[in-house]
């Protein structure tokens, strides 16, 4: 399935490069990856707080908090991802 302008490749910086797919600007674009990424990046604590155990919490973090999403996510929040081109 293709994503962006580099295909499949499953980065925020290829979905962005197909802002204008959602009828997006590239500002409100990056404006949406940041706000879900923040959302994301408070996973753990929403999950503690509906009491999932620690086991569970570690298989999630796992999945949710492996390098490449995590770097992704962080990059989101500091806005890294200006340098997509409009």
């Amino acid at each position: 399935m293709r994503l962006g302008r580099d295909g499949a490749e499953s980065t925020l910086a290829n979905a962005l490069s197909k802002h204008r797919s959602f009828a997006l600007t590239l500002q409100r674009a990056q404006q949406v990856v940041a706000e879900l990424a923040a959302v994301v990046q408070g996973w753990r604590a929403h999950f503690k707080r509906l009491g999932v155990g620690k086991q569970d919490l570690a298989l999630l973090g796992h999945h949710m908090d492996r390098p490449f999403l995590r770097e992704q996510r962080e990059d989101a929040l500091l806005s890294r991802y200006s340098s997509c081109k409009d």
